[in-house]
């Protein structure tokens, strides 16, 4: 099976893996493939843009490359991911850039969200 992690787990998986609860570090280490969307470095990006977020070190820029050397694999955003958008069930995200990621997972190729 595999899983999506949302941008709030994959900084922990990256620098505070104490953050992320027991039973998602076990479903995360028997996925088959652990995946991350390309619209996370945004996001990650644009909060580091504004002071909102520290990064302990790493740059913007460093994290694909820290993501994939960990053994993540990173979905690059496509526009027929995006064109698919009206398909997909209304799951009550409020936050903007979890309906951005939402379309990585439709048709479904991954469990929702860790934790």
């Amino acid at each position: 099976m595999s899983h999506l992690l949302d941008t709030h787990v994959l900084l922990w998986w990256l620098m505070q893996p104490e953050r992320i609860p027991a039973r998602a570090i076990a479903v995360i280490e028997q996925s088959e493939q652990v995946s991350v969307s390309a619209l996370s470095f945004w996001e990650i990006s644009l909060k580091y843009s504004l002071g909102k977020l520290e990064l302990h070190g790493l740059m913007p820029d460093e994290l694909p490359d820290y993501t994939r050397q960990s053994g993540l694999a990173v979905l690059e955003c496509e526009s027929s991911i995006f064109a698919r958008f009206h398909q997909l069930p209304k799951l009550g995200h409020k936050d903007p850039f979890d309906r951005l990621v939402d379309p990585h997972r439709y048709p479904p190729r991954h469990d929702p969200y860790l934790p």
